[in-house]
């Protein structure tokens, strides 16, 4: 079984401000959000997949979004190999989204979608 560069349970997390602009070359900030982006190493597992039999390192990825009007909630399982990388993974996401689309300077809609739970 692989030698873990983090111990069990240690956690890596990242924080960032995201910023989306109107157009390409405006540079006008249309909206500001933040991401929040945590990794933790939660132990070497043998796992089989169609392509072989690895001993893998099991990570766990989650990572929260929110930039203007949308939010984003992620997690993931990967099974990663040393000199192969990602073997196996399972994931889940949920997006809520309330978009408005400019007609024109005077005028817009609002659209709101709603994912189920």
């Amino acid at each position: 079984v692989l030698e873990p560069r983090m111990r069990v349970g240690e956690r890596k997390r990242v924080q960032s401000d995201l910023s989306t602009h109107r157009g390409a070359s405006s540079g006008k900030v249309e909206y500001r959000g933040k991401l929040d982006y945590t990794i933790t190493y939660v132990g070497a597992y043998r796992v089989t997949t169609p392509a072989g039999r690895f001993d893998a390192r099991l990570l766990r990825h989650e990572y929260e979004m929110t930039i203007g009007p949308a939010t984003a909630h992620y997690r993931s399982y990967g099974f990663y190999v040393d000199d192969v990388g990602l073997v196996a993974e399972v994931s889940e996401e949920k997006i809520t989204a309330l978009l408005l689309y400019r007609r024109s300077d005077r005028s817009a809609r609002v659209l709101a979608e709603f994912p189920d739970p």
